[in-house]
């Protein structure tokens, strides 16, 4: 499935009445469901997310994430350009370790 057609499809899901606190809000929940785990596996010796768990709470993040710009009516196609623009201006064509360190 292409972005947009994806977008095409979520956006019939979204409530009519929602707003942006709401969405920005479970977008951070959605990231925190991704978090946790990767934390608790790292410190605590839990098992990591199945690829499949990691797949429905990457994609449950994704879905507010394009709710988020629809409601801000955003054209995620500019979005993605603008940050890989931000990207290259801050890296070069590849990461720039340099830009994080004084080396």
């Amino acid at each position: 499935m292409q972005l947009d057609e994806y977008m095409m499809e979520a956006i019939k899901t979204i409530q009519p009445n929602v707003d942006e606190v709401y969405l920005a809000g479970k977008l951070v929940a959605e990231a925190t469901e991704l978090f946790q785990p990767a934390l608790k596996t790292a410190y605590h010796g839990k098992p990591p997310l199945t690829n499949e768990e990691f797949d429905e709470e990457l994609g449950d993040a994704l879905w507010y994430l394009l709710a988020l710009a629809t409601y801000r009516q955003r054209n995620i196609h500019d979005i993605m350009e603008g940050n890989i623009a931000k990207l290259r201006a801050r890296h070069g064509a590849s990461y720039n370790k340099k830009h994080y360190t004084s080396e």
